[in-house]
């Protein structure tokens, strides 16, 4: 495969300098570049113009920054606001970056771009040590019916803390090897939602095999909803 040029982002730790290393052991290009992602949009397309004189082009973008807001949705300030208690923050703004994902990959796809959501269960980084999590409680805001939850969800996070069943460098490994269509995924159609991690494949499959059983339990009722006369069938944009 030729040479890719990747932009990384978050690659001080975690994933993001895991692929950086990775890429580069491939034989794949990257140079450091000062990006902070919560810069205003302007800056952001100057930083993104900057890579791009660079190499002349960027191939892979890896979307790694983040970190985890912690607190009871409630109780959470205006800084954040998905499904693990305690998570609320966190799990929202992963939501709304699958639906960007939908939008996006059928947006881009005519113009030869591809885009890959991968799915990962929990992974031993550091995302979940005590520094990197941001705990945005208004303290005018705590509420004691949440005492107890907050000490369960805080003895959770603790408990799992260096203790993630998977690995990130065989997790890096795969995902390059999604990207560059070698190794593991040599020859295989590639899946735009793609699990990575053991304990992530149960609950999928709960979660859909759910989903499913409401769809056979309810069908009566969910088809009718509409209106009498009207050809049934999906509603989208076809491109």
């Amino acid at each position: 495969m030729p040479q890719l040029t990747w932009l990384i982002t978050g690659c001080s730790s975690g994933f993001g300098e895991l692929f950086t290393r990775t890429a580069l052991a491939r034989g794949d290009r990257a140079t450091i570049l000062d990006l902070d992602v919560t810069l205003p949009q302007a800056e952001l397309n100057a930083k993104i113009a900057d890579a791009i004189a660079i190499y002349g082009s960027i191939d892979v973008l890896v979307n790694a920054a983040g970190y985890i807001e912690a607190g009871m949705v409630e109780e959470l300030g205006s800084g954040g606001m998905e499904g693990e208690p305690g998570a609320g923050a966190y799990c929202a703004s992963k939501f709304a970056l699958e639906g960007v994902f939908e939008c996006l990959r059928l947006e881009t796809a005519s113009f030869g771009i591809t885009s890959i959501l991968f799915q990962l269960g929990f992974f031993r980084t550091k995302i979940m040590d005590p520094g990197n999590l941001g705990v945005n409680l208004d303290p005018d805001a705590a509420i004691p019916d949440y005492a107890e939850l907050n000490q369960i969800v805080g003895g959770f996070v603790a408990q799992m803390d260096k203790n993630q069943p998977g690995d990130p460098v065989k997790a890096v490994d795969v995902m390059v090897d999604v990207v560059r269509k070698e190794g593991v995924a040599q020859g295989r159609e590639i899946p735009e939602r793609f699990p990575l991690g053991s304990d992530v494949l149960g609950k999928i499959r709960a979660k859909y095999t759910r989903y499913l059983g409401v769809c056979d339990e309810w069908e009566d009722v969910i088809r009718g909803t509409d209106l009498e006369g009207v050809e049934r069938g999906e509603a989208r944009v076809n491109v």
